[in-house]
This record gives structure tokens, C-alpha cells and sequence, in this order.
């Protein structure tokens, strides 16, 4: 049985036949602000989900219940899901108040099948945005003794100043779980917003495991360029730079990407589709820095449908388990 709808691609490291001690899933997804996938190729018109604004986030919401309901039975002790573009209450999405709305009825899908032993909790982290707040959340399926989420700002965006970490545990093995969202204005910019989240994880008890995941805005093979909102290229550059230095200064504070691979996306299906017919480079990505235990690691990528037609957002979700 295939764990979650509609996969892609599965990358596997260190895969293990060997029954494990216990489990952590972690899915990270950029929401398009839960309106992008409405407009996307002009597909999304189903009258299901009720009006058009309501379809992104009815859509969202079954896509991520499912994804709960998978991790669940295939056995994982923990479970989070780490959003980006997240509105609450705001103009653009009359009102919707999103990370309480996916985390209530993350619960009563998961009771509709039955499984009534993990409460999720929502963990919001903002800035004022047209009359409410657009920023990050986790989700996380731990009880309330056993997550703490801190709020941090970071510098030069006007709309992607926070990230957020959430500390978790699944059977016995804690871990610091990092939520990003660089700016998408300069990619040297957003390089050096994720050294200020290194900065951030060196004060860090050395001895708790550390996942950073999320948008990096940092195009992974260096072709794609970042267009300036008053035109021209930002930088006068493409992303080649500041994807090396992200990768040595990742590597330099101990971390591992999951789920590497070589090559130009468009040699491997596995690009973000930022717009209609767009062939760019995979730019979500999760880290971890392990303390002192040896991880098996999986990654899934996953375009999030409602069907074969309409797409929800315009990024791939990344679906990683660690198992030890």
C-alpha cells in the first residue's frame, strides 16, 4: 500500500529491514498563502469543496488529513507538519484563522478513522499582515507537555521575517524541528537568513537532534534567476552562489540534507511549479543534524491534488521520516 497519495519520487537512505525502536514524520508543504492553487492553470473549480475561495483549504485540509491518517498506521510515534504561507484572519482569506482550523480537523478526521490517541496542536508563528498575520506553522500531533515553540525574526523581507522551532519528542528521542521561510527577493539574502538559523541552532543543547526544513527560496542546480519586483535580475546573479554557500554552511554545522540528488530538476521530475508551464529547480528542502543516534531516513516528494486536475498549491510537499 503506497503511504501517501499521488508520490512522485521516493528517495531512500540507509534503508533498514530490521524492526525500529521508533518513529518521526515530518511533512513540510508552502501553502501559496492557501490561494495559489485556486488560480493554477484555472483547474480548481469543483462545487464539493463549496465556493472557490473555500477550495484550496477544504482541499488542504483532506490532503494533510490523509497524510496524518498514513503516518499513523504505518507506525510513527510523532508526527509534524510544517507549513509555510500561513494566513490568519487576514483580508485575502476572508478571515480564515487557518493553523486552528487544519489542526481541528487534523483531530476529527483522525477520529472519523477511529484513531483517537494523538491531539494535534497548532503552533503559529506571524507578522501583521492585512488585518491579520501571515507567517509559518507547525502542526505537531505531540501533547502540550511534550512541544515548546519559540518565535524568531530574521532580517531584509518585508513578508518572510520569521522562522520558527518547535522542540519535540518521539519515543524518548527529542528533537529541535526548524520551520523556514527565506525571502524570495535575493538569494543571497536568503543565505544569509539561514546563517542567522545557524547562528540560532549553535545555542542549542548539542546533545538534541535538529531538523531544518522548509522554503529556502535557494534554487538547488544555480540556473533558475530571481526576478526584482522592479525588474531586472536581483543580484545581477542566478542562484549558483548562494546554493553553494548554503550547502558548505550546512555541512559546516553538521547537518545532512535528506534525500540528495545530482543532476538539473528537470532531469529528475522533482521541481517546484511556481508558475504555468515553469520547469524551475527544487528549492523546499529538510536538514537534520543528528546528536546520538543513527537514523534511517526516507524522503517523498508529492504534488499536492485535489484530483488529477487541480493543484493545491504551487510547491511539492516533502514527506520525511526518520526512524531509528
Amino acid at each position: 500500500m503506497k503511504r501517501y497519495l499521488f508520490i512522485l519520487l521516493a528517495l531512500f537512505g540507509c534503508v533498514s529491514i530490521n524492526a525500529q525502536a521508533g518513529e518521526l514524520s515530518i511533512t513540510s508543504l508552502n501553502i501559496g498563502a492557501g490561494t495559489k492553487g485556486l488560480n493554477y492553470q484555472g483547474l480548481c473549480t469543483h462545487s464539493q469543496f463549496g465556493s472557490n475561495n473555500d477550495l484550496t483549504i477544504v482541499g488542504l485540509r483532506r490532503y494533510l488529513g490523509q497524510i496524518a491518517v498514513d503516518n499513523y498506521s504505518y507506525g510513527s510515534d510523532q508526527s509534524l507538519l510544517l507549513l509555510q504561507e500561513v494566513d490568519v484572519l487576514t483580508q485575502r482569506n476572508i478571515g480564515w484563522n487557518m493553523p486552528e482550523y487544519f489542526a481541528n480537523h487534523l483531530n476529527q478526521y483522525m477520529q472519523s478513522n477511529g484513531i483517537y490517541n494523538w491531539q494535534w496542536t497548532s503552533h503559529f508563528s506571524g507578522i501583521p499582515y492585512r488585518n491579520g498575520q501571515y507567517g509559518i506553522a507547525t502542526l505537531s500531533s505531540a501533547s502540550l507537555q511534550k512541544s515548546t515553540t519559540r518565535f524568531h525574526q530574521v532580517n531584509d523581507d518585508p513578508h518572510n521575517q520569521v522562522y520558527q522551532s518547535v522542540k519535540v519528542n518521539a519515543d524518548g528521542e527529542w528533537f529541535w524541528v526548524i520551520n523556514t521561510h527565506f525571502t524570495a527577493g535575493d538569494p543571497l539574502v536568503a543565505q544569509q537568513q539561514l546563517d542567522e538559523v545557524l547562528n540560532y541552532v549553535d545555542t542549542l543543547d548539542p546533545t538534541v537532534n535538529v531538523v531544518i526544513a522548509g522554503d529556502f527560496n535557494i534554487y538547488r542546480d544555480g540556473l533558475h534567476k530571481t526576478l526584482c519586483p522592479s525588474g531586472g535580475l536581483c543580484n545581477g546573479a542566478d542562484h549558483q552562489q548562494a546554493y553553494q554557500d548554503m550547502v558548505n554552511a550546512l555541512d559546516n554545522s553538521g547537518f545532512s540534507e535528506l534525500g540528495s540528488y545530482a543532476g538539473a530538476c528537470w532531469n529528475n521530475n522533482t521541481c517546484s511549479f511556481k508558475a504555468t508551464g515553469a520547469n524551475y529547480a527544487r528549492m523546499d528542502y529538510i536538514f537534520l543534524r543528528s546528536a546520538n543516534t543513527a537514523f534511517t531516513t526516507s524522503l517523498q516528494l508529492d504534488r499536492p491534488f485535489v484530483d488529477n486536475s487541480c493543484l493545491l498549491t504551487d510547491h511539492f510537499s516533502l514527506n520525511a521520516t526518520l526512524s531509528w
